[in-house]
C-alpha cells in the first residue's frame, strides 16, 4: 500500500511539473541572411520558428517581415522561407515577429541589420 501511494505521488508530481513551465517558449529566428549583408531585390529570407508555420485562415502561426519602423507595411509570410520582391532602398533593421493566428503577436520579434539595392517600394509584397 505504502508503495502505491509513493507511486502515486511521485506520478502526481510528474504531472504538476510538466505543465509548471516545462514547456518551450515560442522562438523564430533568421537563418538567412545573415546579419549585416547587402542583398539586392528579389532576395530570399529563411526563418526557423518553434511551431509549424500556415495560413492564418487555418489556425497556425505566421511570421510577419518589416523594414525600418515601416510596421504598416509587413509581409505576411506563412513559410519557412519567403522571396522578398520590394522592400525600400538602403540601410535598414528587417524585423521578424512571430504571430498568431489572429495577427496578435506571440510574443517573439527579433530584428537585423540589412542593406537592400534595387529597392522598389515600402516592403510590402
Amino acid at each position: 500500500m505504502r508503495m502505491l501511494a509513493s507511486i502515486a505521488t511521485l506520478a502526481l508530481l510528474a504531472a504538476l511539473g510538466a505543465g509548471c513551465g516545462s514547456e518551450p517558449e515560442e522562438s523564430v529566428e533568421i537563418v538567412a541572411p545573415v546579419p549585416g549583408t547587402a542583398v539586392s531585390l528579389p532576395f530570399e529570407v529563411t526563418v526557423e520558428a518553434s511551431v509549424p508555420l500556415g495560413s492564418p485562415a487555418d489556425g497556425l502561426h505566421h511570421v510577419h517581415i518589416w523594414f525600418s519602423d515601416e510596421l504598416e507595411s509587413y509581409l505576411v509570410v506563412e513559410h519557412n522561407v519567403v522571396q522578398i520582391n520590394y522592400a525600400p532602398d538602403g540601410a535598414h533593421q528587417m524585423h521578424v515577429s512571430l504571430r498568431n493566428a489572429d495577427h496578435s503577436s506571440a510574443g517573439v520579434e527579433i530584428s537585423m541589420p540589412l542593406t537592400i539595392s534595387g529597392g522598389t517600394g515600402p516592403g510590402r509584397d
